[in-house]
């Protein structure tokens, strides 16, 4: 599989992230926010080491993410390491997961204007080497999807799909090196009121 390299993945995350949706910034929670997003870090800490994954754990704990970034980075000996965000809304919080166990969290805050959607898409759903087609079976539309090859300025061949609140990017060989899944969309602006008429 023809990955690009760390430095073009760098290139190429930063690329692909800004192609479809609204961007999250990380902010100071509240208190209760953070002593929950504590809570749950303690929680996943402490937690018997069953699965040997924490992404698995994570996901038993508080189901699949609201939103969530996957990409698939080389290392120096060939093989590939799966570096994965997982964002939650209602805790204001991101975890980074490197192959699955749980390196980082970070509190955000979501920009205003946008409307969290129900769960559509689990992590657990994109693996290393899973191609578009083998995907689009998975997918409830994948002919609403719109193919988007990358710009050859960045030095990498790659086509990137979009659409249903998701982006997958794909190598010059086919294959998956980069999800994004982030189920926002823009609240509708309040139509203005009619002004009254002046009382005869």
């Amino acid at each position: 599989m023809r990955t690009p390299t760390s430095s073009a993945w760098s290139v190429l995350s930063l690329a692909i992230a800004g192609l479809l949706l609204p961007s999250f910034v990380v902010a100071q929670q509240d208190p209760d926010q953070a002593a929950l997003a504590a809570d749950l870090q303690g929680i996943v800490d402490r937690l018997p080491d069953t699965t040997g994954d924490d992404a698995d754990d994570l996901r038993q704990l508080v189901g699949p993410p609201d939103a969530f970034i996957i990409a698939f980075e080389p290392l120096e000996d060939g093989s590939l390491s799966r570096r994965e965000e997982w964002i939650y809304y209602d805790l204001a919080t991101s975890f980074e997961l490197v192959d699955g166990t749980l390196v980082a969290d970070r509190p955000l805050d979501a920009e205003a204007g946008v409307l969290v959607l129900p769960r559509i898409h689990d992590p657990a759903d994109f693996t290393a080497g899973a191609t578009w087609g083998s995907l689009a079976e998975t997918l409830d539309d994948p002919s609403g999807f719109e193919a988007i090859p990358l710009d050859e300025g960045y030095g990498v061949e790659a086509t990137v799909y979009v659409g249903d609140f998701l982006q997958l990017a794909f190598d010059a060989d086919g294959e998956l090196f980069y999800v994004e899944a982030v189920p926002l969309a823009g609240l509708p602006v309040d139509a203005e009121s009619p002004s009254e008429e002046p009382a005869a």
